[in-house]
């Protein structure tokens, strides 16, 4: 999944609920297994906004996301 910024947005936080997630700024798409992880709970400042890419590491992941400029 990707994130649709809004205009202007420079960065995000972001963190996950239900399961971890795994995210690629490379515009790659991460699998289950490859990419970097974030814990449920977690929370973590992501700037290529554009070029983000996230999966859930097992099924019920969702994603809490601030845009900041």
């Amino acid at each position: 999944m990707a994130l649709i910024p809004p205009p202007g947005a420079t960065y995000a936080l972001v963190s996950p609920t239900g399961q971890g997630v795994r995210w690629r700024d490379d515009g790659v798409a991460p699998t289950a297994a490859i990419g970097m992880p974030i814990a449920v709970g977690q929370v973590v400042t992501l700037a290529n906004l554009t070029t983000l890419r996230f999966i859930e590491q097992i099924a019920g992941a969702a994603l809490n996301v601030s845009y900041y400029r």
